[in-house]
């Protein structure tokens, strides 16, 4: 969890605005952080052992790169294929000629599990 004394809030951008400062170049941002906080230790007979210290990773990482950035509003555009347009023409006449009715709920939860 954050810090109560660090107080941020949460801004929201489209992702027709968003740049480089926005998000993370996992090459050049993220694996040094992660590298500085391992430890490497060479005994012999055992080899390299590497030992990360996570809870302090994590809060670098959540520091670094989620505070204060903004949110990311997805906006991805509804598309309809001309082919979905005729299809959906055929079912909306088959509807109006044939009683529909909702199966019952045992049906539905057979057809879902």
């Amino acid at each position: 969890c954050r810090d109560q004394d660090k107080k941020w809030t949460l801004q929201k951008i489209p992702i027709t605005q968003l740049n480089s400062c926005h998000v993370v170049d996992y090459e050049h941002q993220l694996i040094p952080i992660v590298l500085s906080h391992c430890h490497y230790s060479l005994t012999y007979g055992k080899g390299q052992q590497i030992e990360y210290d996570f809870p302090a990773l994590e809060k670098h990482i959540l520091d670094r790169f989620i505070y204060g950035k903004p949110h990311i509003m997805l906006e991805i555009p509804h598309v309809v294929f001309k082919e979905d347009r005729y299809t959906e023409a055929i079912f909306g006449a088959i509807r109006k000629k044939v009683h529909q009715e909702n199966l019952p709920r045992e049906f539905q939860e057979q057809i879902i599990n």
